[in-house]
C-alpha cells in the first residue's frame, strides 16, 4: 500500500535512485540537500514497502504563498492517483499553515500533468511564453538608459493588460512570484530596470542557478521591440554574459505575443502558471 509522508535526509539515496530512474541530470539533484535540510519547504514522498516511488516539494514564498514543484512519479506507478494523493496532501500541509495560495507551473505540452491537475483544485491562473532570439544581431550602441521613477512604473504596470494577464507575476529560474511595489522598486534601485513609458524589461541573474540570466518581466510594443532587447546586450555585454545563458521569458499577451514574433522571435514554449486557493 502507497504512503505519503514527509522526507527526511535519511531518505536521500532511494531518492536519488528514484531520480535517477525517471531523467537523467535532475535540476532537483542540486537542490536535494537543501531541500531536505530547509526549514522553509518540505519533500513529500510516496513510499510502497519501502520504495520510494514517487516525490514532491513545496517552499514558502511569502505568508500567504506556497509554491509546488518537483513532482515526480516512479513510471511503473504513473495512473494510480499518487501525484494527486501527493499534492492533496501538500495542499493540507500548507493550509495548516495559514498559506491562502499554492501555484505551480507545468508546460502547456505537458499533458499528463494537465489531466491530474483537473483533479485537484488547481486552475490555470495565468500563462507565460519562453523564447529564443538571435541577441548577435543587435547592435545597441544607440541605446540611451535614464533611469525612471518608480510611481511612474507602477501606474504604468497598473494600467497594464499585459500586467493583468501576467497575474501579476515575475519570473525567476522558473518559479513565480508575485510582483509587488517593493521587489520592483529593489530591481530599479540595483539598476535591473529600463522603462521607456511603452515598455519595461527588468533583467536579472537567475537567483537558484547562478551564471543564468532571464527576463523576470518584460513587455513591450512591436516599435520598441528592439530597444529593449538592446538593453539584454547592453547588460550582456557589461557582465560579460554569453548569450546562451540569457533566457528570455514573457506573459503570454495576445499583443506582445505578435510584437516579438514579428521582431523575429521565435516562441520555444508555453507555461501554465497554476493556482489553488486555499479555503
Amino acid at each position: 500500500m502507497v504512503k505519503i509522508r514527509e522526507a527526511t535526509i535519511i531518505d536521500k539515496e532511494k531518492i536519488v535512485e528514484l531520480l535517477n530512474s525517471i531523467e537523467q541530470n535532475s535540476y532537483i539533484l542540486r537542490f536535494l540537500d537543501e531541500w531536505l535540510r530547509s526549514d522553509n519547504g518540505k519533500v513529500l514522498v510516496a513510499e510502497d514497502d519501502g520504495k520510494i516511488v514517487a516525490i514532491s516539494h513545496f517552499f514558502i514564498q511569502n505568508k500567504e504563498v506556497a509554491w509546488f514543484e518537483a513532482a515526480r512519479v516512479h513510471k511503473d506507478y504513473r495512473n494510480r492517483g499518487i501525484a494527486t494523493m501527493i499534492a492533496n496532501t501538500l495542499l493540507n500541509i500548507v493550509k495548516d499553515m495559514g498559506i491562502k495560495k499554492a501555484r505551480l507551473v507545468t508546460s502547456a505540452s505537458n499533458i499528463p500533468a494537465q489531466r491530474h491537475l483537473a483533479k485537484t483544485i488547481f486552475k490555470v491562473y495565468a500563462k507565460w511564453v519562453s523564447w529564443k532570439f538571435n541577441l548577435q544581431d543587435l547592435n545597441n550602441e544607440d541605446l540611451i538608459f535614464e533611469k525612471s521613477r518608480i510611481e511612474e512604473i507602477w501606474v504604468y504596470l497598473n494600467n497594464s493588460r499585459c500586467f493583468i494577464d501576467s497575474g501579476r507575476l515575475y519570473f525567476d529560474s522558473w518559479v513565480w512570484y508575485d510582483f509587488t511595489y517593493e521587489w520592483l522598486n529593489t530591481k530599479l534601485n540595483e539598476n535591473k530596470v529600463f522603462f521607456d513609458g511603452n515598455g519595461i524589461i527588468i533583467f536579472d541573474e537567475m537567483s537558484r542557478f547562478k551564471g543564468n540570466y532571464q527576463t523576470c518581466y518584460f513587455e513591450a510594443k512591436s516599435f520598441n521591440i528592439r530597444k529593449f532587447l538592446k538593453f539584454i546586450c547592453l547588460q550582456a555585454k557589461k557582465l560579460k554574459i554569453n548569450y546562451d545563458k540569457i533566457f528570455i521569458v514573457t506573459p503570454s499577451n495576445e499583443e506582445l505575443i505578435s510584437a516579438l514574433k514579428n521582431n523575429g522571435l521565435e516562441q520555444i514554449s508555453e507555461l501554465l502558471i497554476y493556482e489553488a486557493k486555499i479555503n
